[in-house]
């Protein structure tokens, strides 16, 4: 069985590019659970800074 992705997460995106034990991707997919959840998808803007938080750009299907 295929795991449950959200909505709101880029199914394009492959593995995970972020280090071995990094939080971030746990974050991201978190993250995307909650905005389908409360169906905020719509309403959503996602911002990046510099540095590795930049790879979250292609993990979310929002408006950037």
């Amino acid at each position: 069985m295929a795991p449950r992705l959200p909505k709101a997460q880029n199914e394009e995106v492959g593995a995970s590019k972020f280090c071995p034990g990094c939080g971030h991707g746990m974050i991201l997919k978190t993250l995307a659970f909650a905005i389908d959840e409360l169906g905020l998808a719509e309403r959503t803007i996602f911002g990046c800074d510099i540095g590795c938080s930049l790879l979250s750009w292609n993990y979310l299907d929002l408006d950037t």
